[in-house]
């Protein structure tokens, strides 16, 4: 962390942080809108879970930057663990009632795999175990059900990176399907038929992972009286789960640029990327924390990423200038901030993707342990 630190300080000082020649932040260039179909659905985009879950984040790691799963058969074969958390309040499952991977081999590829055999192998631990993979694997050995799931010509895949100073996205795509449906070829049943191209193409019962989930969450909530299948159920054909045309039609409509390029085409977006491949959104993308966040002073509100929120709902933090939602305990916590904009000299900009939207060096947690730490080497 303090290595880090050190070297966007540097940066900072030569101003090398995002200008021409510069380093610049991932999300800045990085366009991803996979999950950004939910315009194409009836129900919109479900609310993030509020719950923690022990086993993927435990108690003993609360800074770790990813999810700790490769622990999982440590954490649920640990009964003394589990109790001495229990005993501090929380409540920590000691099974799982079903495990369902994807393209994950944890037998060969985690530290201690015969950990994993044992847990994967034991009921009372791991009721029912589902590997979602395209190749035979060391796992698969041990779990109930394999389902044999596409490559990366057998599924859909919105794909982008921070490759240099522009906005793009790609957009991978089972080509048997395509070409199928140029032949003229068409799904008996429209939201599977990615499954259907594939056993017509002599590839057999490979599912592809968008439609998977979209029929797995239809069979869990068929009648809807669980609230999962409105997130999954076509605005075009109420009754019916939507298809991948609809979903990405819809994600990648949320660009504007390629929306006008598409109307004057005559074509959708899905048939642009289904077709070309690939899309520019924006050039020569610098100084990104800069940019000026609209302002409506009849509404009082700022405009982020295309929605008007009152500034009545938000906070300004004195110090920084930071603007932030009012949720949790963000008034206390920087760590539970939303910052969407920061106010300076009287205008509201984009600034840092930080609690703070600021590049600070110096900060209140770090300051405290490293005093932690000298005074814990003065008294030893």
């Amino acid at each position: 962390m303090n290595a880090a630190r050190t070297g966007l300080f540097f940066l900072g000082l030569t101003g090398s942080i995002g200008d021409v020649g510069a380093v610049g932040w991932h999300h800045w260039h990085v366009l991803g809108v996979g999950g950004k179909g939910y315009n194409a659905t009836i129900g919109k985009k479900p609310k993030p879970v509020d719950d923690w879950n022990e086993l993927l984040w435990p108690p003993e790691w609360p800074l770790s930057t990813y999810e700790l799963s490769f622990l999982l058969p440590h954490l649920l074969s640990d009964d003394q663990w589990r109790k001495k958390w229990e005993e501090r309040g929380l409540k920590i499952p000691d099974r799982l009632k079903v495990w369902i991977s994807k393209i994950y081999n944890p037998v060969w590829i985690n530290p201690d795999g015969f950990r994993w055999i044992e847990v994967l192998r034991d009921e009372s631990k791991m009721e029912l175990t589902v590997n979602l993979s395209p190749t035979w694997s060391e796992t698969n050995w041990f779990v109930d059900y394999i389902l044999p799931v596409g490559l990366a010509g057998e599924r859909h895949d919105n794909q982008s990176a921070e490759t240099k100073p522009e906005r793009w996205t790609a957009f991978r795509q089972p080509v048997l399907r395509v070409a199928l449906q140029k032949m003229g070829w068409k799904p008996k049943v429209p939201w599977r038929a990615t499954l259907e191209a594939h056993i017509k193409a002599g590839l057999g019962e490979v599912w592809e992972e968008n439609e998977f989930w979209i029929n797995l969450a239809w069979a869990i909530d068929p009648d809807g009286k669980l609230g999962i299948r409105k997130f999954w159920e076509s605005k075009k054909n109420p009754g019916k789960p939507v298809t991948i045309e609809e979903w990405y039609d819809a994600a990648y409509g949320t660009l504007p640029n390629l929306r006008e390029i598409c109307n004057r085409l005559g074509i959708t977006p899905y048939e642009y990327m289904r077709d070309r491949g690939a899309w520019t959104e924006e050039t020569d993308v610098y100084n990104v924390h800069e940019r000026e966040v609209p302002y409506d002073p009849e509404k009082n509100a700022i405009k982020v990423k295309g929605k008007w929120i009152p500034l009545s709902e938000c906070e300004i933090d004195p110090d920084s200038g930071a603007v932030y939602l009012k949720h949790h305990g963000a008034d206390k916590y920087h760590s539970e901030r939303h910052t969407i904009a920061v106010k300076k000299d009287g205008k509201f900009l984009k600034g840092f993707h930080t609690p703070t939207g600021h590049l600070r060096v110096l900060l209140k947690n770090i300051c405290r342990m490293e005093l932690a730490r000298v005074c814990s080497s003065n008294i030893s």
